[in-house]
């Protein structure tokens, strides 16, 4: 895809939102995903597995304490992360302090993305034979 006049490749995809069309050939969907700029290089290979502790306020903690599964930008790094594991949950008075396993999202390698830009362009191009 292009954003920004920029080419960037999918390399996950976190949700998916069907909206809700009275007919069928109206049907869409949206997608929310992660995308990695073309060319760039995999900066989540410097990074390895971390344990984070976060704190939520008691108003919070039923409404925004991350999942197993979710997929966060660490803005202290700049990468992605994935949660895989609340390893502790403790609550303090009016706050809550979750535990966290992350692992960086590792993004695609130069040949993938030539790879992945080459089978998109084959799916729209065509070569025809010169008729003699």
């Amino acid at each position: 895809m292009q954003k920004d006049g920029k080419n960037m490749v999918i390399i996950n995809i976190l949700r998916a939102f069907p909206l809700l069309v009275t007919t069928p050939e109206n049907q869409r969907v949206i997608y929310e995903c992660l995308a990695q700029v073309y060319g760039t290089p995999d900066y989540s290979r410097d990074y390895m597995e971390t344990t984070t502790t976060l704190e939520y306020n008691l108003y919070d903690f039923g409404r925004n304490v991350l999942q197993v599964g979710d997929i966060v930008k660490d803005d202290s790094t700049g990468i992605w992360v994935q949660v895989n594991e609340i390893s502790e949950i403790r609550r303090q008075e009016n706050k809550y302090t979750v535990t966290y396993r992350f692992t960086p999202v590792s993004e695609w390698s130069q040949a993938d993305m030539v790879a992945c830009l080459a089978q998109s362009a084959g799916s729209y191009m065509q070569v025809y034979k010169k008729e003699d």
